[in-house]
């Protein structure tokens, strides 16, 4: 399905008529909530009835985004709505509660893995680092003014999936969204230092946790990690630190939740394609980033996708 035109997208969220729920994927990151965030307070300077709803914890921190208050873990009984714009998710799979979305509600769909579905009546899918980029460049296209906040949050969002502006998703077009945002009164030294120089000491235990268990296969250069649940919270820690090892390109981060799931995180450094890797268990995400969620222990789940990974590097080597 093709992508809708950005002035029926306009149209939608102008239409005084409409009211909105703001949604993402589950347990979302800072590009999913800064960019909920910003398009939040877009539709209120529009003085549109609208809301966020994220039935899930935060991400460590996210308080210090402006309006992280107003997101709500629960549709407040009586509140009526009929378009729900979706934000950095793939597809309905990876949205929590959707059995608790109006059925008739009409669903806008914005984002940028390259396995979106194309689930909405109205559709906005672009390969650009980010969605916190694509929002900048879709509010510079509407000429919505962007304030201090919308900055802010959307500097957050292009900070975090950019990882700093290393990654390789990372274009011309990133840098002057970015400048863009500094222009508008983003606070990039206070961003980026409440982002990754404020981790509780919880954080380092479970990077201790992480590296007592990794394993490293030298001959395919791939390595894993397993944390137990009272750790998991912090696997993005784990997995930034371990993808620096010099001797591995694909890197992955078995996490235990609860109610016997594990979600684990796969990051590649080459070619090979982890969102193609994931899928094949049902997950998804991009060529270098992409994640999954399955049921059963630790070490079940990581001896069912790491042979897997095996298979799979083996035929290519």
């Amino acid at each position: 399905m093709p992508n809708a035109d950005l002035r029926e997208i306009g149209s939608l969220l102008t239409d005084p008529l409409r009211s909105f729920v703001i949604v993402t994927h589950r347990d979302p990151d800072f590009d999913a909530i800064g960019s909920c965030l910003a398009m939040y307070q877009q539709l209120k300077r529009l003085c549109r009835q609208v809301l966020i709803w994220v039935p899930d914890t935060l991400p460590l921190h996210a308080e210090f985004l402006p309006d992280s208050d107003e997101i709500v873990t629960a549709l407040p009984s009586g509140y009526t709505y009929d378009t729900v714009i979706s934000l950095d998710a793939s597809n309905l799979d990876r949205i929590r509660q959707l059995d608790q979305v109006n059925p008739d509600a009409y669903w806008i769909n914005i984002d940028h893995h390259q396995d979106n579905t194309y689930f909405g009546q109205a559709n906005y899918v672009s390969g650009m680092s980010s969605v916190g980029e694509l929002l900048s460049c879709i509010f510079k296209e509407f000429d919505w003014p962007i304030t201090e906040d919308m900055a802010n949050c959307l500097y957050t969002a292009i900070l975090f999936d950019t990882g700093g502006f290393a990654h390789s998703n990372v274009s011309a077009q990133t840098f002057r969204s970015a400048a863009r945002l500094v222009e508008s009164g983003a606070k990039t030294a206070h961003i980026y230092h409440t982002m990754y120089e404020q981790l509780p000491l919880a954080a380092f235990e479970a990077i201790k946790v992480g590296l007592n268990s990794l394993i490293i296969d030298t001959e395919l250069r791939y390595g894993y990690c397993l944390l137990p649940e009272v750790v998991a919270p912090f696997g993005y820690e784990v997995l930034d630190l371990v993808r620096r090892l010099a001797e591995l390109d694909i890197v992955l981060i078995f996490r235990e939740h609860s109610a016997g799931t594990i979600k684990i995180n796969l990051r590649s450094k080459t070619d090979f394609n982890v969102a193609d890797f994931a899928a094949t268990f049902g997950g998804g995400g991009h060529r270098k980033a992409a994640g999954l969620a399955l049921p059963g222990t630790l070490e079940t789940v990581s001896g069912q996708v790491v042979n897997a990974l095996r298979e799979t590097l083996s035929r290519s080597v």
